[in-house]
């Protein structure tokens, strides 16, 4: 747990935490040991305690930076009204005597986004045979399953646990992440079932006549999604072409494979659009760093009042150095979001406007720059600490005193 936390997967968080929060409730209700839960929450203050070199910082920025998101009414695989209104479309199809309705509701469930309801029937259905299934053996399971389906469906949901969820971490940003996890468990929960039919009526033609039926609605329905790449208008073009050249967020890389990311941020080569660079890192920190191409864009670095010349030696995310050459006293300027644990070998570094300042003399001739925050040398000590207390306690259970 504590491996996630400074990982900083906060949806692998939240959802390792629901998992075992509601393994813990179950276990310790049905064993009448509350102690579990009491060994869970010191778990899981323990794992911020261990992880407090990334929990520190983030509590830093998330308080000079509070992250709210506004959110709009979200999507997700299905809506109930929508699902019910394929149902009865073909009820309606299956017991109309009017011929003439027939053909327009065989029209209606040849539409493809008509048939991604019947198919998502289909997984209902499956779902509730299931839960039925394994609610005696499998009760912990089943109440997974329920908790992320409901958060999945985010406000097409009878039961609104994730606007809930939003409320209490309203830096997450859409219900569509947990369906990672609710395919893992459904998966799991379909898998089980199906071998629990098989030993309850002692027939393996029903597992495998199950097996079948799905794999055919699957076929079936991959089929009408991607039935367009069989369909050619001229077999000199094909059937999609992509552009790759440009890009629509507010940061973005120059070209180049994933591989050389690293590379390309320690050369500095990243670009900043000058087209709506308002809310640029995670709609959270409002950046001051100008684009190329502004009319106020002096360069990535430059001296205030130009009393002098100024070399940039290094770059990286976390340490700058500089040579200089000065006339007369002067500030240098460097085109990034200033942010408390900068630090310079010369003086102070200061906000000049949202970016990095130093205040330099004629006579300095070498600048350098680094990044290290109090709050990430108080994590850091933090975790050390922790550390040591845990291997303390293991040794004095393993070899007592």
């Amino acid at each position: 747990m504590a491996f996630i936390v400074v990982s900083g997967t906060l949806y692998i968080l939240i959802m390792a935490l629901i998992v075992l929060f509601i393994d813990t409730i179950f276990y310790a209700v049905s064993n009448k040991k509350p102690k579990f839960i009491f060994n869970f929450i010191r778990m899981f203050f323990l794992a911020l305690l261990l992880g407090s070199l990334k929990v520190v910082p983030m509590l830093e920025l998330f308080r000079q930076y509070p992250r709210i998101i506004e959110l709009s009414p979200s999507y997700s695989f299905f809506n109930l009204a929508n699902l019910w209104n394929s149902t009865t479309l073909f009820k309606n199809f299956l017991f109309s005597q009017n011929n003439t309705y027939k053909i327009y509701y065989l029209g209606q469930f040849a539409d493809k986004n008509t048939l991604h309801y019947y198919f998502a029937l289909t997984i209902v259905v499956v779902f509730i045979v299931s839960c039925v299934t394994l609610w005696k053996k499998y009760k912990v399971l089943v109440i997974m399953n329920i908790i992320f389906v409901l958060l999945f469906l985010g406000d097409y949901s009878p039961i609104n646990l994730w606007r809930l969820l939003h409320f209490l971490l309203p830096s997450i940003r859409g219900p569509h992440k947990f369906f990672t996890i609710l395919l893992m468990l459904f998966s799991l929960s379909v898998g089980l079932a199906i071998q629990e039919l098989e030993i309850k009526f002692a027939y393996k033609k029903i597992s495998k006549s199950l097996v079948f039926i799905l794999l055919i609605v699957v076929i079936f329905y991959t089929y009408l999604s991607a039935n367009r790449v069989f369909y050619f208008h001229n077999e000199n073009v094909s059937a999609y072409s992509y552009s790759l050249t440009s890009s629509k967020s507010a940061f973005f890389q120059i070209k180049g494979n994933p591989n050389s990311m690293l590379e390309t941020i320690y050369k500095g080569q990243g670009n900043i659009s000058n087209n709506d660079r308002s809310d640029v890192i995670g709609n959270q920190i409002k950046t001051k760093v100008l684009a190329k191409g502004e009319a106020a864009y002096k360069g990535e670095y430059y001296l205030l009042n130009g009393s002098g010349e100024v070399k940039q030696i290094i770059f990286s995310p976390n340490k700058l150095i500089f040579k200089l050459k000065l006339y007369n006293d002067d500030t240098l300027v460097i085109n990034q979001n200033y942010f408390p644990g900068w630090h310079t070998s010369i003086g102070q570094v200061k906000s000049l406007d949202g970016l990095l300042s130093v205040s330099l003399r004629k006579t300095d001739t070498n600048l350098t720059l680094y990044y290290l925050p109090t709050s990430f040398l108080a994590g850091m000590f933090i975790s050390l600490l922790s550390l040591c207390l845990v291997i303390y306690i293991i040794g004095c259970k393993k070899y007592p005193i």
